[in-house]
């Protein structure tokens, strides 16, 4: 948890000095096309307009950006893998459960059965879910 608040810091500082400068190039080139020319004396207007627009903006959605998670893409690319080194024909329609902390699969007739194997080994994280020979994931619940 504390990597990722550092990685949402770092992107939204990036996400703010990028935004800064984008609000003060935009003021300034639109201000060049309505007039034909740059007036230095704006400069002190523009940077305000930057700091309180540009640089709130760009330091949010860098954030945003910094804070996502990105366990789902790890945890396809092991599965991805683990299918091309194994033999799954005998598996297929089971149930498999993927760690993307450890790298570890579980494969069982359901998911609680892939979750007693996890608790045995004493692992106690989230697991993402696949079902052998299928291309999507597990949905709750279905047409009726």
């Amino acid at each position: 948890m504390i990597g990722r608040a550092l990685r949402s810091f770092a992107w939204g500082c990036c996400g703010m000095i990028i935004g800064w400068y984008g609000v003060s190039f935009a003021i300034c080139a639109f201000e060049w096309y309505s007039t034909g020319e740059y007036d230095p004396s704006t400069g002190m207007a523009v940077g305000l307009m930057a700091m309180f627009t540009g640089a709130p903006l760009g330091f949010t959605f860098g954030a945003i950006f910094g804070f996502r998670d990105r366990r789902p893409a790890k945890a396809e690319r092991i599965w991805v893998e683990y299918q091309q080194t194994h033999d799954l024909s005998d598996k297929l329609r089971k149930t498999a459960g993927i760690d993307p902390k450890s790298g570890r699969v579980w494969i069982g007739e359901s998911i609680q059965d892939v979750l007693s194997q996890r608790d045995a080994d004493g692992i106690d994280s989230l697991l993402f879910y696949e079902r052998v020979g299928s291309k999507t994931y597990y949905r709750k619940g279905g047409r009726r």
